[in-house]
């Protein structure tokens, strides 16, 4: 692969967006690359932990423990 000998296909999926793929032709788009953003699948999210992470509430909770203290 590194040689070029051969034609390839790289498939790189990371639904947390973690991952560099050098552009050698920056500032430039890549004319051998596609880039497709896309939302997590709820099976993505499972395996994540992100499922049941509480993002709303938070607010109250706090102001009701500074209003206990």
């Amino acid at each position: 692969m590194k040689a070029a000998e051969v034609p390839f296909t790289i498939i790189l999926d990371d639904p947390l967006s973690n991952s560099y793929i050098q552009n050698p032709y920056a500032p430039d788009p890549d004319p051998n690359m596609t880039v497709e953003i896309y939302e997590r699948s709820w099976q993505q999210n499972e395996d994540l932990g992100l499922n049941d992470i509480r993002v709303e509430g938070y607010e109250v909770e706090c102001i009701e423990k500074e209003m206990a203290a």
